[in-house]
């Protein structure tokens, strides 16, 4: 598909430099519109919506100070990236120009790659502020062992079969089980950040180790051995801030909990699942876990899932589970131990080989929970 062009409106009440200016940002691959004075820049920008406004100060009826101050008051055009193009080029005149709104001021006569530069730092300034963030789902479980990655391979897959950008990371510097989940080729990509100073990691080298599932899901897998480099904040940090513009939903699998990296991961989370099977250990566990969110402040967005992955008449009824912890369980994911064995030595998720079972029934009830919750407030957050 071809990449829709950016829009420029350059208003100036001079023919001349007005024909100019359109023929060099033409030239550059902008689309271009242009005004002759601030009345008919208003009508433009209504109507329209340019990416960017170019604009000269003096003009007869309406300045440009006054264009520029009505774009700011209207909400529906405060956003847009302004910058002054004016003769008027003295340091009151620039103040002038940025207590109106401008986000630039530029004197004329000015050359045209300066005012090219200009322009494009300006709007991929702009681009940057406005990108999308994933809606991010972090599964802690509160001991090893109770179902987490393998809950979070399939909501993942659930999310991606349906044709949502999903990425699953797996945020732990143990040997990572994803990729053989999901029968892909173990690849080093948390293993090969960790081994990169993060004050030196780019987000193309976070993005290059993703792996592709036919369900068009990626992933970034744990570390085919156990790293012998910390998961530090700093390369956490780098790593939601690099895939959070790169999908829709983006699901963290955290080791326990515990202060520093997961505490970070937490705190981007928009919804916590916190994981537990209804025994007397995990529940006393969870209750620890519970306190600790508290004092992070983070009670509110954490849900509780109760996973029983094998049957056994000495474990708690929910019931009894919600009572011990004073919180009512999210989801409640019955035992199905073949289904999930299964799947895992096949490799194939089993929201993909056993959709009809009352396990994945339930996984995937949660995940149309979840994304209607975050429906009502918006898929994206920018």
């Amino acid at each position: 598909m071809m990449q829709q062009k950016e829009r420029v409106l350059i208003v100036d009440d001079d023919s001349t430099t007005l024909k100019l200016a359109a023929h060099i940002f033409e030239k550059a691959g902008y689309d271009v519109y242009t005004a002759m004075d601030g009345y008919e820049a208003l009508n433009k920008v209504a109507t329209l919506r340019p990416d960017l406004a170019i604009i000269d100060v003096m003009m007869p009826g309406m300045s440009g100070l006054e264009v520029c101050q009505r774009l700011r008051a209207n909400p529906d055009t405060a956003w847009m990236p302004i910058i002054i193009l004016s003769a008027k080029s003295g340091v009151d005149d620039k103040l002038d120009g940025f207590q109106a709104g401008a986000d630039d001021y530029v004197g004329k006569p000015v050359s045209h790659k300066e005012l090219l530069a200009r322009a494009g730092a300006l709007l991929a300034r702009v681009k940057r502020m406005h990108q999308p963030k994933s809606r991010v789902i972090a599964g802690v479980g509160v001991k090893g062992g109770v179902g987490v990655t393998t809950l979070l391979v399939n909501m993942a897959v659930q999310l991606a079969s349906q044709g949502i950008s999903t990425i699953l990371a797996e945020l732990r510097s143990t040997r990572g089980t994803v990729c053989h989940n999901l029968n892909l080729t173990p690849s080093e990509g948390l293993g090969g950040i960790l081994r990169t100073n993060p004050a030196e990691l780019q987000p193309r080298e976070v993005i290059r180790r993703l792996v592709h599932h036919s369900s068009g899901l990626r992933v970034l897998a744990g570390p085919t051995q156990v790293a012998d480099y910390a998961l530090t904040e700093a390369h956490i940090q780098m790593i939601l801030n690099t895939l959070q513009s790169q999908a829709e939903y983006l699901l963290l699998d955290l080791p326990q909990i515990a202060g520093g990296g997961v505490q970070l991961a937490l705190e981007n989370a928009d919804q916590i699942l916190l994981v537990l099977e209804p025994e007397a250990v995990s529940v006393a566990c969870a209750r620890a876990d519970l306190e600790i969110l508290k004092s992070w402040g983070l009670a509110d967005r954490t849900e509780l899932l109760v996973v029983s992955r094998a049957r056994s008449s000495n474990l708690m009824s929910v019931k009894d589970v919600e009572a011990e912890l004073g919180v009512q369980a999210l989801s409640v994911i019955p035992p199905s131990p073949e289904v999930f064995y299964l799947a895992a030595s096949v490799g194939k998720p089993a929201v993909l080989s056993k959709p009809d079972s009352l396990a994945v029934g339930a996984i995937i009830k949660l995940t149309t929970a979840l994304l209607d919750r975050f429906s009502a407030s918006g898929a994206w957050r920018g």
